[in-house]
């Protein structure tokens, strides 16, 4: 039974391992850790709504060198990310400037 979950819920690419309930306990008490890198990007890059945001100067003035301040509200379960995260595994570098 227990290959058949684990043929269900992994695939066939990840082979089956038998493992004593010590070893399970130790597996769910460090799955926070082992696993936060690829939250941390489902997080802020899966399940993410990207927001764009455009500025047309309308007037006469020059804006070069100025410096422009959003403030948005605080809501519950909306985050702002000071950073653009890279897949776990990933050899590709985050894009620089941002943000």
């Amino acid at each position: 039974m227990e290959r058949l979950v684990h043929a269900r819920e992994f695939g066939d690419n990840q082979p089956f391992e038998r493992a004593s309930q010590t070893g399970l306990m130790k597996r769910l008490n460090t799955a926070e850790e082992d696993h936060w890198d690829a939250d941390d990007y489902s997080q802020h890059e899966i399940r993410a709504h990207k927001v764009n945001l455009g500025l047309a100067n309308v007037g006469d003035v020059d804006l070069q060198g100025r410096l422009l301040t959003i403030d948005f509200p605080r809501a519950d379960g909306m985050w702002i990310s000071e950073f653009i995260r890279v897949a776990p595994g990933s050899i590709a570098e985050p894009p620089e400037g941002y943000p």
